[in-house]
């Protein structure tokens, strides 16, 4: 009976943490979405409110991204990688758990397409970043400015390549548990 329930209890710590996980895929999705729209707004009338905006909705995906590479670091950061989640929108007493399952279950048959699919984020995240810097460096930026056309099909590049990915992070997640095989611990890399 004892035996049944730490198993019972690990289970439910496991699911608790994919679900922050879920949660989380879905604030970085949000923000790398408003990051795009708010950069499209800018790259159309050049107004520097809509930077802000994006500098706000993009931290939420380099939070995570510091998160993640806090972890994977050859000397890993528990507490970077605390505030990166926490500056990724996720809530504090979802964060021991996010850390948790990428610390110990990154490497199963289970979470290694998620992290494949998040580390494959990481270049297009930050060519949007440097546009962002690229865009804001132009003198005269407004929608006559005519780079505005080569912009709006930078963003549109990037956007093709993040999209995917969230959406493919996301449905790895929840194809397990939905297959119930959530935890395969046994197929480790």
């Amino acid at each position: 009976m004892v035996v049944q329930a730490t198993i019972s209890g690990g289970s439910l710590e496991v699911l608790s943490a994919i679900r922050a996980y879920v949660i989380g895929e879905s604030l970085w999705s949000k923000g790398q979405k408003d990051a795009v729209r708010f950069i499209e707004l800018y790259a159309g009338t050049g107004d520097k409110a809509y930077l802000q905006k994006f500098d706000e909705s993009i931290d939420i995906p380099l939070g995570d991204l510091s998160a993640r590479l806090a972890l994977e670091a050859p000397v890993e950061d528990t507490e970077l990688a605390r505030k990166g989640f926490i500056r990724g929108g996720n809530k504090p007493d979802d964060v021991g758990g996010l850390i948790w399952l990428f610390r110990y279950f990154r490497t199963t048959t289970y979470m290694r397409p998620a992290v494949e699919y998040w580390r494959e984020s990481d270049e297009p995240l930050q060519q949007l970043f440097a546009l962002r810097h690229a865009m804001e460096q132009q003198p005269g930026t407004n929608s006559y400015s005519g780079n505005t056309s080569a912009w709006e099909t930078q963003i549109d590049q990037i956007n093709q390549k993040l999209a995917p990915l969230a959406i493919a992070f996301s449905e790895s997640l929840g194809a397990r548990p939905r297959n119930g095989k959530w935890l395969d611990a046994g197929r480790r890399v």
